[in-house]
């Protein structure tokens, strides 16, 4: 890729840290595929879309599914709620809670506050086990973290999609491969 310098440092237990650079953007690490496990962090550009500022790319294939960020919906009729644009359906057995410990109800969650929902992505949704209301910093306000199974890559757009949203790469994207 001639547009593009990648450096590669060691990091700990033997992760290597890629910073992406391009002056006509960014491209998408090679080891992102259809099917790879991501971490993804970054601004929020609108309800469907983030302008990541970090990506992890796991080596396992399995794990949990996870969004952070605010609320837009709460369903207490549909047991459900969204966090920017993923919805979450509780299973019966989901915690929910604050982030001191305290035991909430889906009536607690309202829009524009915070969350935290963990599960498993399954037909356009997350089956939440847990659901965590939180109080970001001022400087969080804007951020969104994803984890999930990558289902979309578009090279030619810089992005990639997890949990249905689309994860924009730009030149100054850190990618973590672990």
């Amino acid at each position: 890729m001639p547009s593009t310098q990648r450096k590669a440092m060691r990091g700990i237990a033997g992760s290597a840290l890629l910073l992406l650079a391009s002056a006509a953007g960014a491209d998408l690490p090679g080891d992102l595929r259809v099917g790879t496990r991501v971490e993804a962090e970054g601004r929020r550009i609108d309800d469907q879309t983030i302008a990541a500022t970090e990506i992890e790319l796991k080596a396992a294939r399995s794990g949990t599914d996870e969004v952070f960020g605010a609320i837009t919906a709460v369903d207490v009729a549909e047991n459900s709620l969204t966090v920017h644009g993923v919805r979450v359906r509780l299973t019966e057995k989901a915690a929910l809670k604050h982030e001191d410990g305290t035991a909430l109800a889906l009536a607690d969650f309202a829009v524009g506050q915070f969350a935290e929902a963990e599960g498993v992505f399954q037909h356009g949704r997350l089956e939440a086990t847990e659901v965590e209301r939180k109080t970001p910093k001022p400087d969080e306000q804007l951020m969104v973290e994803l984890g999930g199974v990558v289902t979309k890559v578009s090279p030619g757009a810089s992005t990639f999609e997890v949990l249905g949203i689309t994860v924009m790469v730009n030149p100054k994207t850190q990618v973590e491969l672990r």
